[in-house]
């Protein structure tokens, strides 16, 4: 059984965190721990198998502590702002596509700014993914389809490594909702998750949350394949050649 633990304190997304915790204890009956980020600065992490990272903010806690953690054979699960935090932190080898922004050079009233800059906002879109049913991220699946519902901007560069990529967005991944079009391009062909090694242990990363307001079920099954299948991910040893 994994014995997973959820950091979360200020800085974390309390509802992105109180969606993994509803789907592990109230739909599946997974024991989690729930420890504040100053704690987890503090504690013997080895005690758990999985360390999960809610979309959010990490700045006080301790990179080095989460990296020899993985190292030594840890599972860690970022979501979200996390896989930012674990790029910029070298604890992931992912790279992220830079953001875009609407300073273009033609004047504009000043009024107009909000809605220039909401238009920008991904926050509510369906797409359409293409998905590896072989690799242990995807197990139980039977398609090569999944809709993802996708509420950030965040966009994952390709690894060029065939192996650690299980679910990417297809070439025309837009099935409903709105999406701004540099945005479009962005997302086009690029990973959801990223699973990848390093030491012995694992770094799975997914752009989206794949439990989102507890009611998009389709994607529940990619989180919860990262606590029991996790350790079975082999391509893509970060920081070795291939």
């Amino acid at each position: 059984m994994p014995r997973p633990l959820l950091i979360s304190g200020q800085g974390v997304d309390y509802t992105d965190a109180g969606e993994i915790w509803h789907l592990l204890d109230t739909r599946v009956n997974i024991p989690l721990s729930i420890v504040d980020i100053e704690t987890v600065n503090r504690i013997d992490l080895n005690n758990y198998t999985h360390i999960i990272m809610a979309s959010g903010s990490y700045s006080a806690l301790s990179d080095s502590k989460i990296a020899n953690y993985v190292k030594q054979g840890g599972i860690l699960v970022a979501l979200g702002d996390a896989t930012e935090w674990a790029a910029n932190k070298k604890v992931s080898s992912i790279t992220l596509k830079a953001q875009i922004n609407n300073d273009g050079k033609e004047k504009r009233a000043y009024a107009s700014q909000a809605a220039y800059d909401g238009a920008l906002e991904t926050a509510g879109t369906i797409f359409e993914t293409k998905i590896d049913p072989t690799h242990p991220m995807c197990y139980g699946y039977k398609q090569d389809k999944l809709a993802i519902f996708k509420v950030n901007n965040l966009a994952f560069e390709d690894t060029q490594n065939p192996y650690n990529t299980p679910v990417i967005y297809t070439k025309s991944p837009l099935l409903a909702g709105y999406v701004h079009p540099k945005n479009y391009e962005r997302f086009k062909n690029s990973p959801v998750i990223i699973a990848q090694t390093s030491g012995s242990g694992r770094v799975i990363s997914i752009s989206d949350n794949p439990n989102f307001r507890a009611f998009w079920y389709g994607t529940n099954k990619l989180f919860i394949n990262t606590l029991f299948f996790g350790n079975l991910v082999g391509a893509g040893r970060f920081g070795e050649e291939e």
